[in-house]
């Protein structure tokens, strides 16, 4: 998570840099202290997703380990090898680490079989890569899924081929040898957890295209189907409608039930683990309620770190998750019981009022499976794959609330056309950007792209050059400077709220005097599309203060481009996962800002902001 909130400042940007170097080029030991992940990234290397030093390759700790000392420990409890016994609703990392659910395009598959990255036109729906161009020994040194999908080299048991050929699951006791599943009996219910395939192979029994349990005969699902619990079962669907509660100040969390009791997470898209407090922790002071620690134990430890030394310890469970305001259902699944933290609870409301009770109890994420502590799982994707709800959700974030849909989103909430810009790159959800410009003029460099769309963080982030020169061109605007009182240079490093001047008297009204700041996103219907975002929903931040409202510098150097809530409660903001993109509407609905009371300076008031850095030390 990658969160910057109105809370305590953290004015150390080196810091943060040090941790992450997110989106910094070419990742090695010149320049990365930790271990470089697959997107190349400096990751601070002691979690258990990213593991390493010196700015070696990071490693992803198997379920039963954790990072110590920047090394995979395996821990106490016994250690298993991912297969379809133990990942039957998911597919297994070439490290053996079991994902599940896993239907993104990163990581496609289904039980327990080897995980898949779906080719650039396809999708992941049911754990299995769909549309595409077709797989074959002209394009194929290993092995052809069922759906077009190359997976080479093809040597292990649980995708097992060559020359483009259909790819096979080995049977216990075989093993795969030149592409060719040797030794071992036929497929049975003696020895096959799953379905058998007409070919006599077992498969994990949980697509659509092979379907089935306990090695009877695989079913292949219809188009309206899914396949649950080894049954082909027909998708009834339905919009879960989740209600959010706070603002782009603080953060925005959502009603969860775990177990029998009820909890406030924030919800965020910078990560993807869940995680609440237990009646267990040590320092929870002003958290309540608390986690009864009523499921089961899993034994496995959990922690994440923040940039500034913030965090969370606990342990894994496993038990009921459900999120509440609409026909969702409960879904069994592991999660951290927070047993300490240091700092991680904020007390303060959206008016930055101190309080004597945390906003939330907790965080649960709706990124990519790559981002996943080791042993936890992803609600949504839990959720998609047991109910078959589409692979879609959205959010209309509002100054004060807001909404999440899981399944699709309320285009009655819309005041405009869906634009659709495809999914970027991993393990974030990122969006490429062409240009990005303010009063007419590019302020674009290279290392602006791509964007991480992230619910939680506050502020726009940028990396320093990007940073430099858009502010510079903001607070050398002449309508900005009389449109603030005591606008100039020095606004956003100083971090300082200011009143309206100018005889402008509402938000609405410096909106319409302001430059907006507009992008420009490559577009899935080919092109490029522009999102023009008003002032009070990019570089400043409304906050009601003393009576009256006052804009905070909603721009931040942290070295990458974050689109966080500030930006995004101009729209809704779809995360359609099954076909890789991510969409923006400009939103309708949301219930504007007061006007204001008074048009007297309350500031400078210095601003405070969260420190940037959630889970896994991102």
């Amino acid at each position: 998570m990658k969160r910057w909130a109105l809370g305590i400042f953290l004015s150390a940007a080196a810091a943060l840099l040090a941790s992450c170097n997110c989106g910094a080029p070419a990742c090695g030991p010149s320049n990365c202290t930790g271990c470089c992940t697959a997107a190349g990234m400096c990751s601070s290397g002691n979690t258990g997703n990213a593991c390493g030093n010196s700015g070696m390759a990071c490693a992803v700790c198997s379920g039963d380990q954790s990072c110590v000392s920047s090394t995979c420990t395996t821990t106490n409890h016994q250690q298993q090898t991912c297969n379809a016994s133990n990942c039957a609703n998911g597919c297994c990392t070439s490290t053996g680490v079991c994902l599940s659910p896993a239907n993104t395009i990163q990581a496609c598959g289904a039980g327990g079989g080897a995980c898949q990255v779906c080719g650039n036109t396809q999708s992941c729906v049911g754990g299995v890569c769909q549309g595409g161009t077709g797989c074959s020994a002209a394009n194929c040194n290993g092995c052809c899924t069922p759906n077009g999908s190359c997976i080479s080299p093809a040597n292990t048991t649980s995708a097992c081929g060559v020359n483009g050929s259909a790819c096979q699951v080995c049977n216990n006791g075989q093993s795969c040898s030149g592409g060719i599943c040797t030794g071992g009996t036929g497929c049975s219910p003696a020895n096959c957890g799953g379905c058998c395939n007409t070919a006599g192979s077992c498969v994990g029994g949980t697509s659509t295209a092979g379907c089935g349990i306990n090695g009877g005969a695989c079913a292949v699902c219809t188009a309206n189907q899914t396949c649950a619990g080894g049954a082909c079962v027909t998708q009834t669907g339905g919009l879960v409608v989740v209600p959010l509660t706070g603002c782009a100040t603080t953060t925005y969390s959502a009603p969860v039930k775990i177990g029998s009791g009820t909890y406030q997470l924030i919800v965020d898209t910078g990560s993807t683990s869940t995680a609440v407090a237990a009646n267990t922790c040590s320092n929870c002071t002003g958290v309540s309620p608390l986690y009864g620690n009523s499921g089961t134990n899993q034994n496995v430890p959990a922690s994440s770190t923040f940039a500034d030394g913030t965090g969370w310890n606990g342990t894994v469970y496993s038990d009921t998750v459900d999120y509440l305001g609409g026909p969702a259902e409960a879904v069994t699944m592991r999660f951290a019981s927070i047993s300490s933290q240091n700092g991680f609870f904020r007390t303060f409301d959206c008016n930055l009022n101190q309080t004597n009770t945390a906003n939330d109890q907790g965080i649960t994420g709706m990124s990519n499976p790559d981002l996943l502590l080791p042993s936890t799982d992803a609600y949504f994707q839990t959720l998609v794959t047991a109910s078959g709800l589409p692979a879609i959700y959205a959010f209309q974030l509002c100054h004060a609330n807001g909404t999440l849909w899981l399944g699709g989103y309320d285009a009655s909430k819309t005041a405009g056309a869906m634009q659709y810009s495809p999914i970027a790159s991993s393990p974030y959800i990122d969006v490429g950007l062409n240009d990005m410009s303010f009063a007419g003029t590019s302020v674009f460099a290279a290392d602006v792209s791509p964007a991480t769309v992230d619910t939680g963080t506050s502020v726009i982030g940028l990396p320093a050059d990007v940073y430099g020169t858009l502010t510079a061109a903001i607070e050398g605007n002449s309508t900005f400077q009389s449109a603030l009182q005591g606008a100039g240079s020095g606004f956003f490093a100083g971090q300082n709220c200011l009143s309206l001047g100018n005889g402008i008297t509402s938000t609405a009204q410096l909106d319409a005097t302001l430059p907006p700041l507009v992008l420009t996103l490559p577009s899935t219907a080919g092109g490029t599309f522009t999102l023009s975002a008003k002032a009070s929903q990019s570089y400043l931040m409304p906050v009601s203060m003393n009576g009256a409202i006052v804009y905070c510098p909603a721009l931040v150097n942290i070295g990458q481009t974050i689109l966080g809530d500030t930006f995004l409660t101009g729209y809704v903001t779809v995360f359609d996962l099954a076909s890789n993109r991510i969409g923006f509407a400009p939103q309708s609905g949301c219930t504007p800002l007061p006007e204001h009371v008074s048009t007297a300076s309350v500031g400078p008031v210095q601003a405070h902001y969260r420190n940037p850095w959630g889970p896994q030390g991102k």
